[in-house]
């Protein structure tokens, strides 16, 4: 086939198309050589700012090192490539790319250059990160689900095994919500769980982890942190509650509160704890927090 013809073609190509030289260990990765318009429109690029700029020209702050340690890997060894990267257009939009490298050999067998082929799927990773998103999170309050913090607290555990510190949990009820919820309405049942959300994220440090794990039931990680000091946060959580106005009812909620121990391996125990510390304070009349020592195992 006429070598115009093959031209034509990868000029007139939706996806973007880009070639570079075979130089795999200068600073950035090879250099770039050729680009179709399909790059430029892409990228922002023209041929003349692309063409003598390394692979890295196209890289920003998110994106991932080790996706583009497996392309140099893949251009060392003049092996076949098919990745998904995160890239940055020239003016520092980020857009996302399933990126397909080939080596490209003359009749001798000898690789003179590598083509990359590039298809913008933004869209699509949006989505897929948006579905995930809602996967893991609460639709009415936006909070983490059950599931995701499941996944926070055993990260936890982990991490402060590794470390050697501590961290508290809270489970947090909301008093009467289906009395609440009977006699006024879901939607007032509703805005009061809102209501409550918020207060709890108010009264958090942003390293902290807050979940609705069930209808009327939060969940509540503070990492590096003890009874007392968890204790002292929700007090102020408590004194923050009662300020609350413009709602259907004056909110109580129940409490049970516990430490992380080194024996604890799984959240399991840590839950059981706190669930200890709960069912204690929805026995007590008003809002009422109960702290489950994991030594002692004695009610605060």
């Amino acid at each position: 086939m006429n070598p115009d013809v093959f031209q034509q073609i990868v000029e007139c190509s939706a996806d973007a198309i880009f070639l570079t030289d075979t130089e795999t260990g200068r600073e950035g990765g090879p250099a770039i050589v050729y680009v179709n318009p399909a790059f430029e429109r892409l990228t922002g690029f023209s041929q003349d700012e692309a063409v003598g700029q390394p692979l890295s020209l196209l890289h920003g702050q998110d994106t991932n090192m080790q996706t583009v340690q497996r392309i140099h890997d893949a251009l060392s060894n003049q092996d076949n490539l098919n990745t998904r990267l995160l890239q940055y257009r020239k003016d520092g939009r980020p857009f996302w790319v399933d990126m397909d490298i080939r080596p490209m050999f003359n009749s001798y067998g000898t690789v003179t250059h590598f083509a990359v082929f590039q298809r913008d799927i933004t869209g699509r990773q949006r989505m897929t990160e948006h579905l995930a998103s809602m996967a893991d999170h609460d639709g009415m309050t936006g909070l983490l689900n059950q599931q995701a913090f499941q996944r926070a607290l055993k990260a936890e555990i982990q991490r402060s095994q590794r470390h050697n510190t501590t961290f508290s949990v809270a489970l947090l009820d909301i008093d009467q919500l289906k009395t609440i919820n009977r006699s006024l309405g879901h939607d007032e049942g509703d805005r009061l769980i809102r209501a409550v959300a918020l207060a709890i994220h108010e009264c958090l440090r942003e390293e902290d982890v807050l979940a609705r794990i069930g209808g009327d039931e939060f969940a509540v990680i503070m990492p590096e942190t003890d009874l007392h000091r968890a204790g002292r946060a929700i007090t102020r959580f408590l004194q923050l509650l009662e300020s609350l106005e413009d709602l259907p009812v004056e909110p109580a909620v129940s409490i049970g509160l516990t430490e992380f121990q080194m024996l604890d391996t799984q959240p399991d125990p840590i839950i059981e704890r706190a669930r200890q510390g709960l069912a204690q304070a929805q026995h007590r009349p008003g809002s009422s927090v109960v702290s489950v020592d994991p030594l002692s195992m004695a009610a605060g």
